[in-house]
């Protein structure tokens, strides 16, 4: 059974003069207008929330006041985006004490984080705080695993966080192919895996092609109907209810052999 509802965006930077989203609040409107008209019915926003930009949201508070200022300019403009709190953590060991204190927001204020990693090397302290972060009682949500060199270098190593519970984003541009073909290689690889349970725009500026229609154009082949139902619906709306997100494939599938004719790009 599938979900008849627009799309549910977990990762975008929609807040104007915030990190490196929109500058002004006409070119998140504009945004937002690109997302409605792409399906999206809601989104999460997700601006980098850390050490980096302390003076445009030192808190919770500040990110509330910013999400019901854009908030009200939809709905001045008639642009019909539901719009929930949410963050992109840079995974450092005070996450943990912060989210204790209640000042990491979690997506749609429920029992997901969402997190990131630095797209070098793994640092040290990561498995472990993310296996904390578990064990808090809030499942880390970790964006775009494919972009990240060690995956790249090994997508297997990827196994032991997720056997762990964390949960894997793909990002939009790495699948469809603007960081390159390595990076577009390894989501293929962990995508066919059912290495993913959420898919994200990670959507800066209206005029980015990180549109989660073209994503799924892009993912369907390869995974099939039902699977592309859970990914990118109703996991999304169960990050929203929070509850516990589907498996999207019972088991992997085999990715498609490569002949001489497509190597040489023919059909």
């Amino acid at each position: 059974m599938t979900e008849s509802q627009g799309y549910v965006d977990l990762h975008l930077h929609l807040l104007p003069n915030v990190d490196d989203g929109p500058r002004s609040m006409e070119d998140a409107v504009d945004m937002a207008r690109v997302l409605v008209d792409d399906g999206v019915a809601a989104a999460t926003v997700t601006p980098h929330f850390n050490e980096w930009n302390p003076d445009l949201l030192p808190n919770v508070d500040a990110l509330t006041e910013q999400i019901d200022s854009l908030r009200q300019s939809l709905d001045s403009e008639q642009v019909p985006l539901q719009l929930l709190t949410g963050a992109e953590h840079f995974l450092t060991p005070e996450l943990l004490h912060k989210l204790k204190l209640g000042e990491a927001p979690t997506l749609a204020g429920g029992p997901y984080i969402l997190v990131e990693l630095p797209f070098g090397d793994k640092p040290i302290y990561a498995d472990e705080l993310l296996h904390q972060l578990g064990l808090s009682e809030v499942m880390p949500v970790l964006a775009h695993p494919e972009r990240y060199r060690w995956v790249q270098q090994d997508p297997d190593s990827i196994r032991p966080l997720r056997e762990r519970g964390v949960l894997l984003q793909l990002t939009a541009a790495s699948m469809l192919g603007h960081y390159g073909p390595g990076i577009r290689k390894t989501a293929e690889r962990l995508l066919l895996h059912g290495d993913y349970h959420l898919v994200g725009s990670d959507r800066h500026r209206a005029r980015q092609s990180r549109s989660l229609s073209e994503l799924e154009a892009a993912v369907a082949p390869l995974i099939g109907s039902d699977a592309t139902d859970v990914l990118f619906r109703q996991n999304p709306r169960r990050v929203l209810r929070g509850e516990p997100l589907l498996p999207v494939l019972e088991e992997p599938i085999q990715p498609p052999k490569k002949t001489l004719l497509s190597f040489l790009g023919r059909s």
